[in-house]
């Protein structure tokens, strides 16, 4: 059967120390699983930064030891233990999505077994591999109009962030208001609860009055406030982007999730650069930042790895391969065929993760490594398959649920 493959390219690109690194990344076509995606895109990226002395890393010229702040960007793994998944990127052109999943299992299990090693707790990764295979159908997403973390995948939710922090990772947004202290789905479950209940809110002409009651007062504003946001980013959310270190502080990577999509994000000296990962830059090798310093993106600009204005020759050519790849989607048969496909394979991949982390557990405690506590639950998982057929996903690419 026809399964999710992923196409790559060899980026270069500074840090804030100067620091060269060359690296293989994953591309998003338009239809493509976006959270793994940026998933292991941040992942490789962050990791650059532990001043890991091998192959990818080139130091600066002044040979000073290389030492950028990358406090929230640390996790136990270390150079060998990542180079698997990076030789993966680098052997290929195409990367098949179970050989993805295999490596990222591999990872897991590493970090368990690192864990229970030093303090002998280690996690119920049974969850995590459930979830794994089938975020190439999307992933649900609630964002808290009021906080700039994101930490509510509705279902999903505890395996997901058990995903991020096992990896020391977050995921951000800067669709921010003080005044909103509400989710997006339960904002999106009011404004149509009251239309229900009071059909002339319909009226587009209609205006809010000193008159209206508390909760059509609520409806105005959330209606006010996501007519004026469109593009899911406020001054405010970008504002703590770029200066609130509890959010995201200098020489670190995160997950960006804006417009229905996730990008791999980077600050360097307070300023934030998103990595272009889009299928239409794949041959333009000085592509690789998009800058992100105004909510409309009007003053955005594609970079070179350097941060630097490319060729403008080179980046128009850049931007039309761009634009014509997004308008030559798949055709919807064909698309349907292949996630129709892919759902099958997903749920046979999470049968074949589950058996492999099953098998690990087993060896280790054979061999006696079963030291201390355990972190999670202790659920059985020898029906795990049967629950995992029941879990299969509709397809709903990167949206907010």
């Amino acid at each position: 059967m026809a399964q999710l493959q992923f196409l790559t390219k060899t980026i270069g690109w500074t840090d804030s120390e100067g620091t060269y690194h060359l690296n293989k990344i994953l591309l998003q076509n338009q239809n493509g699983p976006c959270f793994i995606i940026s998933f292991v895109n941040t992942l490789i990226l962050s990791h650059e930064l532990q001043d890991f002395d091998d192959w990818q890393t080139v130091k600066p010229k002044s040979g000073k030891k290389h030492t950028p702040d990358t406090t929230g960007n640390h996790t136990n793994l270390t150079a060998a233990d990542l180079q698997p998944l990076k030789e993966l990127l680098s052997s290929r052109n195409l990367v098949p999505l179970d050989s993805l999943l295999y490596e990222l299992t591999n990872l897991l299990l590493r970090l368990n077994e690192k864990s229970s090693e030093s303090d002998g707790s280690i996690v119920d990764l049974g969850g995590i591999l459930n979830v794994l295979p089938l975020l190439s159908s999307g992933l649900n997403v609630n964002l808290k109009l009021n906080q700039s973390e994101v930490n509510d995948f509705a279902q999903e939710t505890e395996p997901i962030n058990q995903l991020l922090n096992l990896f020391d990772m977050r995921m951000v947004h800067g669709f921010i208001s003080d005044d909103l202290d509400i989710g997006f789905d339960k904002a999106q479950e009011l404004l149509v609860n009251l239309l229900d209940d009071h059909p002339e809110l319909t009226d587009p002409t209609a205006k809010p009055s000193k008159d209206d009651s508390p909760e059509i007062q609520k409806y105005f504003k959330l209606r006010q406030f996501f007519e004026d946001n469109k593009s899911q980013l406020t001054e405010l959310g970008l504002s703590r982007l770029q200066d609130d270190d509890t959010v995201l502080g200098n020489s670190q990577f995160t997950i960006l999730f804006r417009n229905d999509h996730f990008s791999t994000l980077y600050k360097k000296d307070n300023k934030l650069y998103i990595l272009v990962n889009d299928e239409g830059y794949k041959e333009e090798t000085d592509v690789v930042w998009q800058t992100l310093t105004s909510v409309k993106g009007d003053q955005d600009q594609l970079l070179t790895g350097d941060y630097k204005v490319p060729d403008v020759d080179e980046l128009k050519k850049a931007q039309e391969k761009a634009t014509i790849n997004d308008a030559d989607p798949f055709s919807t048969e064909d698309e349907q065929l292949a996630k129709e496909l892919q759902q099958e394979d997903d749920a046979e991949l999470s049968r074949n993760l589950q058996r492999q982390y099953d098998k690990e557990v087993s060896q280790q405690r054979k061999k006696g490594k079963k030291k201390g506590k355990k972190v999670g639950k202790d659920a059985d998982r020898r029906d795990q398959d049967d629950r995992n057929d029941d879990k299969q996903k509709q397809d709903n690419g990167c949206t907010i649920v």
